[in-house]
């Protein structure tokens, strides 16, 4: 089998050849090591057949320590020291990194005996993995384990990052299974980014739309028809460069529209909050500055004024200015003040940072972080126009 059409000969990430996404993308989805023939690909069947051999529970046990003293006398042979995939030439530059530059991914790789493997492939803008898992995947009888449908989703959302020319690594993963995966039957996953999310924002996506793999039980709120028979749609991957560490996170739902257990029909994992402002420039600094917030830009809205769009993860905090500005006000204080919206909560892993950027930043403290259970700590304080912010830190 020959190389992937789209891949450039052996090359380090730092190639100029490998500034083309789709160039990219072929050096990971293919290489000489996908060829039947090539040594680590056979060494990596043989052992996956070796290994269903010893997951068979109707394995005669003779044919069992026959293998095992057979492997064992093999082994001995075989140095057992710390290692690494890694050619000094894969190593990441920049965000560039070729994960399966040697066929050895665990998920896509098939010279990696532990890998389903994952074929990669494109079609125009989207990503595409098609795998069959076998009695290695299997969770309850004849079924795959969830664990590793999450990581496939890992694995394919990526790649619409790669293809898009931009890096980022995974800064949570949520998969909501709504039916079981069987083993043995052909699988198809799918990623895409969706720019109407962020047209002006290279490095952020809207989060994936997806569903279980179950045939004829798919289906995604962004197409019109239903995908064909077990296959798995993702819908883009977000990446935030506020992040910290600088590095882009990416956040992967998965969900289904063949089955529902609540009236509405949710589209995203979020809400979006609208706050009708009196400062607004006190308000955008806040939210974007202080707390870090991704701005999106702003529109105007019916009747006059705007509004700025920002993003907590999947929440959209939208800031609304009037033009003519409102008269009433929402009361000040609290829970005791008045009844109706009084807080709103953000979930953070970083609980003092957060109120001590908002102390430094002069926002009026309304509770100092404390434990209200065991594992769970919160702090308040009042935005600009005086609407209280709670954040909350599991431990």
């Amino acid at each position: 089998m020959a190389a992937h059409a789209d891949a450039p000969d052996d090359v380090t990430p730092d190639d100029g050849t490998l500034d083309d996404p789709v160039a990219f993308f072929g050096s990971i989805a293919n290489g000489p090591w996908a060829d039947p023939g090539d040594a680590g690909n056979r060494l990596a069947r043989a052992i996956v057949r070796l290994t269903n051999r010893a997951l068979d529970v109707e394995a005669p046990q003779a044919e069992i320590e026959r293998l095992a003293a057979d492997l064992e006398a093999m082994a001995a042979s075989v140095d057992d020291r710390p290692a690494t995939r890694y050619r000094p030439q894969d190593r990441p530059v920049g965000h560039k990194v070729r994960p399966n530059a040697t066929g050895k991914h665990p998920l896509a790789g098939p010279v990696n005996p532990t890998a389903p493997p994952i074929v990669l492939h494109r079609g125009d803008d989207r990503a595409f993995g098609d795998v069959t898992y076998d009695l290695r995947f299997e969770g309850l009888p004849g079924l795959v384990q969830g664990g590793f449908i999450a990581a496939a989703f890992d694995l394919i959302l990526g790649q619409a990052v790669a293809l898009s020319g931009t890096g980022g690594m995974t800064g949570s993963l949520s998969v909501r299974y709504v039916s079981p995966t069987p083993l043995y039957e052909a699988l198809q996953y799918a990623s895409w980014l969706d720019p109407r999310r962020s047209p002006r924002a290279p490095s952020r996506w809207s989060p994936p739309d997806g569903c279980v793999p179950r045939p004829k039980r798919c289906s995604s709120r962004r197409e019109a028809a239903s995908p064909r028979p077990n296959e798995l749609q993702g819908r883009g991957v977000r990446a935030d460069r506020r992040a910290p560490t600088d590095a882009p996170s990416d956040e992967i739902v998965t969900r289904t529209t063949a089955e529902t257990f609540m009236t509405m029909q949710i589209g995203k994992a979020g809400i979006d909050l609208g706050i009708v402002v009196r400062d607004v420039d006190a308000m955008v600094a806040f939210y974007r500055d202080t707390l870090g917030l991704y701005y999106e830009g702003s529109n105007p809205v019916p009747g006059g004024g705007e509004m700025h769009r920002l993003w907590a993860a999947e929440t959209m905090v939208k800031l609304v200015a009037p033009d003519p500005a409102p008269e009433a006000a929402n009361p000040p204080g609290g829970l005791s003040e008045a009844t109706g919206m009084r807080y709103f909560t953000f979930t953070v892993t970083n609980l003092d940072e957060v109120y001590d950027a908002c102390m430094a930043a002069g926002a009026s403290s309304v509770l100092t972080p404390f434990a209200v259970a065991p594992s769970v700590r919160i702090a308040m304080v009042e935005d600009p126009d005086g609407n209280h912010v709670e954040f909350l830190e599991r431990a």
